[in-house]
């Protein structure tokens, strides 16, 4: 068989194989388009936000709370637990955060320091403390008096 046949025999494909050749390639060019437009939105909508979040002005003094979950309190023999929830709601890690637990024990003022090493940005975490009475009856209060910024 010579070049020039063999070059015939492509050329003389039928006419349904043309066309279903022209759909598959559309098919697959269209796919391509929107699967570019979807990348490109996605990039370009992470390029803004990161941008955005940069421009913004940081505070010097990081919002920090502590919350006790008198709901989630338990007892075991004859202790209770208490959680105390400490959020970090600022933008920047805080290091050596004091939370002062105060609360009242048969009229008498009563008071524990809890240290906490490392609370990051944004984060949370939850400390026990471990009371001879129900802390329900007590009116704990707990409140971070300082800490140090990275």
């Amino acid at each position: 068989m010579n070049e020039s046949s063999q070059n015939s025999d492509d050329a003389a494909s039928t006419p349904e194989q043309s066309q279903s050749g022209h759909r598959a390639s559309t098919g697959r060019k269209l796919a391509e388009w929107v699967t570019l437009l979807i990348s490109s939105v996605l990039v370009f909508g992470l390029a803004g936000f990161l941008l955005i979040q940069a421009l913004q002005p940081h505070s010097k003094f990081v919002m920090m709370r502590a919350t006790p979950r008198f709901e989630n309190t338990e007892k075991q023999g004859r202790q209770y637990f208490l959680p105390i929830e400490v959020e970090n709601r600022g933008r920047r890690t805080v290091r050596e955060v004091n939370i002062e637990v105060k609360w009242k024990e048969q009229g008498k003022p009563q008071s524990r320091d809890v240290p906490i090493d490392y609370l990051g940005e944004r984060s949370r975490q939850t400390i026990i403390l471990i009371f001879d009475s129900d802390p329900k009856l007590l009116r704990v209060e707990a409140v971070p008096t300082y800490y140090r910024l990275d």
